[in-house]
């Protein structure tokens, strides 16, 4: 799917997307409710806790960074598949906070002040 993902994003990547600025966040893939047992795909579904929709469910993560779009809709740069448990944070800071001279907008999920110094790539709330 990974694979998928990253040639269908090169294949359509536009020239007129701001490379200084990109937003990121994520959403929950939901498969079933966590009353019942995962039976779709249980090698890369699993339980966790969405805790915008205030559930636990067996599902998936869709993660994405995209780069900002004045005026239209943003680009997609990178999108991720993870496990349900994975946390946004821990992500950002395994996989995007080596991106160099970029501003990232995310939630309030990313805001780790002792993580965040001036070393670090900026990340606006």
């Amino acid at each position: 799917m990974s694979s998928l993902v990253e040639t269908l994003l090169d294949k359509f990547a536009t020239k007129v997307c701001s490379k200084n600025y990109s937003v990121l966040d994520s959403m929950p893939i939901i498969t079933c409710s966590g009353k019942r047992s995962g039976k779709v795909a249980p090698e890369i579904m699993v339980k966790g806790y969405c805790s915008t929709k205030r559930m636990y469910s067996y599902g998936m993560k869709l993660h994405a960074l995209v780069f900002c779009n004045t005026g239209r809709l943003p680009h997609p740069e990178q999108i991720i598949f993870t496990p349900a448990f994975v946390n946004d944070l821990a992500l950002y800071k395994d996989t995007w906070s080596e991106i160099e001279n970029r501003t990232f907008f995310g939630d309030k999920i990313y805001n780790d002040t002792s993580f965040f110094s001036k070393d670090e790539p900026c990340l606006q709330l």
